[in-house]
């Protein structure tokens, strides 16, 4: 996370450690995608208060699921449509920054990128409080240069959720202005301390933490 230097540096967790909360959010994207659920998520579906595909349609309408973003040191900004592991670890291998945004779609006026949620808090009150959402503002803002700016949300379940629908984190606009100033006041600071000898030492705790795949390394967390 931007928000956490050591988390930058720390040896990072493979994912069948974290399994349980890992296959649950990843069974929950990929039914976001329009994949046809696991029976344990179609379970979950059946529990809602709504139809499930009309749920899903108006929470991700027509757009590009899994986006890939990446940033070079210098600035420089790439994106491309998420598809084979192997095309993944191409896509990053030159990257300073590297991500994969949810969902990203234009209504006619204005982009806008959503993120999927499964943890068990709710991430933050507004999408901006998120270094993860700045960025991929920051990033879709330099493709576009044109856009005066974009809407941010984020689609919180509760991991293993029984009839609730989600909390709808925004929608939160997000301007040009705002976006440049985040940058040069938020990124490039965090690039600085993330380059420090203790950045190893510099953990943060935060929202972020929920999904880190550091913690068993975490000099906060032992």
């Amino acid at each position: 996370a931007l928000g956490c230097p050591a988390s930058t540096v720390l040896p990072r967790v493979p994912e069948p450690l974290k399994k349980p909360a890992a296959e649950w959010g990843k069974e929950v994207h990929a039914w976001k995608e329009g994949i046809p659920p696991t029976k344990r998520v179609a379970k979950w579906l059946g529990e809602l208060p709504v139809d499930a595909e009309e749920l899903r349609s108006s929470l991700w309408p027509s757009g590009q699921h899994e986006v890939m973003l990446k940033m070079s040191k210098a600035g420089e900004v790439s994106t491309e449509p998420a598809s084979t592991e192997k095309r993944r670890q191409e896509f990053k291998a030159d990257a300073w920054l590297m991500g994969i945004a949810d969902w990203v779609g234009f209504d006619g006026v204005v982009w806008r990128i959503d993120d999927l949620k499964t943890g068990r808090d709710a991430p933050c009150e507004a999408p901006s409080d998120l270094a993860q959402k700045m960025w991929y503002a920051d990033c879709w803002l330099a493709v576009y240069p044109k856009e005066p700016g974009l809407v941010l949300t984020i689609t919180h379940w509760p991991r293993y959720p029984k009839g609730e629908l989600p909390t709808v984190i925004g929608p939160e606009f997000v301007d040009r202005y705002s976006v440049d100033r985040w940058h040069y006041e938020k990124l490039l600071p965090a690039e600085e301390l993330a380059s420090r000898p203790t950045a190893q030492e510099d953990a943060r705790p935060g929202p972020w933490c929920q999904w880190c795949k550091c913690e068993l390394y975490c000099p906060a967390r032992n």
